[in-house]
């Protein structure tokens, strides 16, 4: 007859969810390190990045554009709240008022519509936007 006391399922259940903490624990550390390395991209992005003198989040549309032949406003919404919980998240409109605004503050941008599809950079905007990034380089 075994010395060992038969595992309750107590002792079972313990051990079950101290699994799933050092599960977690090792998933949260892998999240942890991805992290680091955005940062560190998205800081390096930034560095080449010019100071046109925008408002962030209108800094944020203007990189997507840039980055992008044509982005629909669901990626633009999603570029400035994907960090945000669900219950803060503002309507959808408030891409046109940004974009709006971004053309006000930077008419050389020359931000466009397409029609069904969402916002693009003119050729001409392409290029005075491109002038200034590598200028920031």
């Amino acid at each position: 007859m075994s010395t060992q006391a038969a595992e309750g399922p107590l002792d079972t259940e313990a051990r079950y969810w101290r699994d799933q903490w050092e599960r977690a624990q090792e998933a949260l550390e892998h999240e942890r390190e991805r992290y680091t390395q955005l940062e560190a991209l998205l800081k390096e992005n930034d560095e080449r990045w010019p100071d046109l003198g925008i408002p962030r989040a209108q800094e944020t549309l203007l990189r997507v554009l840039y980055r992008r032949e044509v982005a629909t406003k669901e990626m633009l919404y999603h570029a400035l709240y994907s960090e945000r919980p669900d219950s803060d998240l503002p309507e959808q409109k408030i891409i046109d008022v940004q974009i709006c605004k971004l053309r006000q503050n930077l008419p050389d941008a020359d931000i466009q519509t397409s029609w069904g599809r969402g916002y693009y950079l003119s050729p001409k905007g392409r290029e005075w936007l491109k002038a200034k990034v590598e200028g920031a380089q």
